[in-house]
């Protein structure tokens, strides 16, 4: 029996090349010749009305013996195809099937364009990756491979998603992320605001309402259908009996679930059609059967905008019947009659593509963040550059729920590198902050609590009933009060400071331990100390630029620092921090750029024991890597005694000392196995470089010196006369004074104050 086929374009000749002008038409017409499963027909070609491109046809019969004959599927051995060439098109060919009775439930196949059956999908990846690799040979390779492998059911692989039921649809509808949680809720129903079908510039928004007795008024069903099995991809259908059709070959009844629905939700009060909605939205949940024929783990969902109101089509599929022109009611109150020849069938409908809205849990998923991990409570200190653009990375990635503290408010200045836009200038930044961060979850579900508020010495206490709610503390004001205030109260979660050098090169993480053992003022110690020592930090503090006046007071400067470096750090920041939290342990960490090649310089401080000694109101807090150092020293130049300065800073509001480094003994000093006499020489120069490298922060504090063998660190006359001199001399600017005397097995701490 002769096979049937379709026919497509004008025939243009049987085997002349030359009428070929597609180049790559022409390469795989050579191709074909050579080709022992291609036989050639003849080239044809389509002119499109009111367009210059032409398609030009090479018509083949495709010869498989690897196909079996009267296989389940209904591909043959031989087959007549299409290879369409079209210059221009984004993929320029398409392979036409052209036996009329071709099998049209093939899995990847494409969208049928009128008048042309349905091209096979020979390609996964897209065209633009596809044209690399491609050769004539390769091409005529692939479509046998489609055709055996189609032949014998095996062209979708297990390890591959199933295939869409539906091609997409222009409009696309968004679904509260409580959706699943809701939808049986007889007190709630979904609608929709502003809806325009032919409008499809932006997405619809469905969201959940209150379905009061008054109003009796539902345009929106859910069902949920039978599972379907895997299928190939079906053309939209244009009426609700095309689409019931559609689904009954899947095996699912979707009238009948339509039909129970009415009767489930419809209560015996009835419901009114309301002119303002002349509309019904179907949406359908899918369970899909996989390849293996288990259950997907993920159903599909689609929606359907129908052209009739939601009584109305009760009262079509026979679930609702009507009285008058009063409300639809359900046809359980005895005097239902059938409807009339199915008209349900010809109701018009428009597609909907389902989007599910954001949730934290798909955010945490697609950016691979541990979601047992990252719900917790935080609370973020200071709004402005550097905690704005990291409070993005964390909502983007529902990286915990956050309150905002900070007092300031949007200036001019600060649209520059801030998260703000010029038309938040004059809003709290805390509340500009804690907006952005909700604008990427729906309405309530990101829980970003702003408190224009900012921590200080006089109000620590107000905020700590805040700060005691979180799990994490993040300090981002760059202020050393507020390290130093978090650190003393012994009520807090585990906290930790981010802050970025002057001039935007390199940041910095302190962050406690999980048992605050090692609290953020000892971390800021650390930090100053390896300013100090390592060679990161000769230039860390330096400023590249002179500041900006950008007001006319005193205070209103500001630095030179681009969104680029408040980004780049940020994003590193975040991180860094996201990880390090998941561990117990405290870290001082350290980042620098090389702004010329983009190098970036990592460095993590090593962290010591805390050693905190109490002198009345005041306390002293310095580390076993200073007794150690101290102990070394002494043992370096036994048997005479040494000594020299000792520097750190003083918080005169908390009344403490931070020891942050012993410098030795100046190269003119006398020592002797009886006395030591600490010498000058080199030691202005010192302390000036200290307090440069350190902005100032870092300088002179006390003294220090070791006692010879066999005895104890208990001070000397001499000694005592050194500590009221030295206090004497301190007391001028009204600053405490520490001596430190280290012995064989001892050491003790002199303190003196001004009163």
């Amino acid at each position: 029996m002769s096979e049937k086929y379709l026919s497509i374009g004008d025939v243009v000749s049987e085997a002349i090349i030359t009428d070929l002008h597609i180049e790559f038409a022409r390469r795989i017409f050579q191709a074909i010749e050579k080709s022992e499963n291609f036989s050639f027909i003849e080239i044809r070609r389509i002119v499109h009305q009111d367009d210059p491109k032409e398609t030009e046809i090479i018509i083949v019969d495709c010869i498989n013996s690897e196909i079996q004959s009267r296989n389940k599927v209904g591909i043959k051995n031989r087959e007549r195809l299409a290879i369409a060439f079209t210059a221009g098109n984004d993929v320029p060919f398409d392979v036409y099937p052209l036996r009329i009775d071709f099998p049209n439930k093939v899995l990847h196949l494409n969208h049928a364009i009128p008048g042309l059956p349905r091209s096979l999908c020979l390609f996964f990846e897209p065209w633009e990756e596809v044209e690399r690799k491609l050769t004539p040979e390769i091409f005529l390779q692939r479509i046998s491979w489609w055709l055996i492998k189609s032949s014998n059911n095996t062209l979708h692989r297990g390890d591959q998603p199933l295939e869409q039921l539906y091609f997409s649809s222009p409009i696309e509808l968004i679904l509260p992320p409580d959706y699943r949680e809701k939808c049986d809720d007889r007190s709630k129903t979904l609608y929709l605001k502003d809806f325009n079908p032919n409008d499809s510039s932006a997405p619809l928004k469905a969201d959940f309402r209150d379905l009061f007795d008054s109003s009796k008024i539902i345009n929106f069903f859910c069902l949920t259908l039978d599972p379907v099995k895997h299928t190939n991809v079906y053309s939209f259908p244009e009426t609700l009996g095309q689409l019931h059709d559609q689904f009954m070959e899947r095996g699912a009844n979707l009238i009948e679930k339509l039909k129970e629905e009415y009767l489930r939700i419809v209560t015996d009060k009835g419901i009114i059609d309301s002119p303002n909605l002349p509309y019904t939205i179907i949406l359908l949940t899918v369970p899909r059967i996989n390849i293996e024929g288990g259950l997907s783990s993920k159903p599909d969902q689609f929606a359907f905008y129908l052209q009739c109101p939601s009584g109305k089509l009760g009262m079509l599929c026979g679930s609702l019947l009507r009285n008058g022109a009063g409300p639809y009611y359900k046809e359980t109150l005895n005097f239902a009659r059938p409807s009339k020849a199915e008209e349900w069938k010809t109701v018009e409908l428009i597609p909907i593509e389902i989007v599910q809205a954001i949730t934290r849990e798909f955010a945490q998923k697609t950016s691979d963040f541990n979601s047992t991990k990252s719900d917790f409570r935080g609370v973020l200190i200071g709004a402005g550059s550097l905690g704005g653009s990291i409070s993005q990375f964390w909502a983007k990635g529902a990286w915990g729920y956050w309150t905002i503290i900070d007092n300031d408010k949007i200036k001019a200045h600060n649209v520059i590198r801030h998260i703000a836009s010029e038309q938040d200038i004059g809003k709290a930044k805390a509340l500009v902050v804690s907006d952005k961060m909700n604008e990427h979850f729906a309405p309530g579900y990101s829980k970003h609590l702003p408190i224009c508020d900012k921590i200080t010495p006089h109000n620590i206490e107000k905020v700590i009933p805040t700060l005691k709610d979180g799990n994490l503390i993040v300090d981002a004001t760059a202020t050393n009060h507020v390290i130093r205030d978090l650190a003393i109260a012994d009520e807090l979660p585990r906290s930790c400071s981010i802050f970025l050098s002057p001039s935007g090169h390199g940041s910095v993480i302190l962050l406690e331990d999980s048992y605050r053992k090692v609290r953020l003022d000892y971390l800021e110690l650390i930090y100053y100390r390896g300013l100090l020592s390592d060679d990161w930090g000769e230039h860390f503090l330096q400023k590249e630029h002179s500041e900006l006046v950008i007001g006319s007071g005193c205070r209103d400067i500001s630095f030179v620092l681009s969104f680029e470096q408040i980004e780049f750090h940020s994003s590193l920041i975040s991180r860094q921090l996201r990880l390090r939290s998941e561990n117990t342990e405290a870290s001082v960490s350290i980042w620098k750029m090389n702004d010329h090649t983009g190098e970036l310089f990592t460095k993590s401080l090593e962290i010591f024991t805390p050693i905190i000694k109490i002198f009345k109101d005041w306390s002293l807090l310095l580390d076993n890597w200073i007794v150690e150092k101290l102990k070394s020293e002494r043992e370096k130049n036994l048997p005479s005694e040494t000594g020299g300065i000792i520097i750190g800073y003083i918080d005169q509001k908390l009344k403490r000392l931070y020891v942050t480094d012993i410098l030795t003994a100046p190269k003119d000093s006398e020592a002797s196995p009886t006395g030591f006499i600490r010498g000058i020489e080199g030691l202005s120069e010192d302390l000036k470089k200290i307090k440069t490298r350190t902005s100032n922060n870092v300088s002179y504090i006390g003294e220090w010196h070791s006692h010879p063998q066999n005895s104890n660190a208990i001070p000397s006359p001499t000694d005592l006369m050194l500590v009221t001199k030295f206090s004497e001399i301190m007391a001028e600017d009204g600053l405490p004074h520490l001596m430190i005397i280290i012995a064989e097995d001892d050491i003790t701490f002199s303190f003196s104050a001004a009163s």
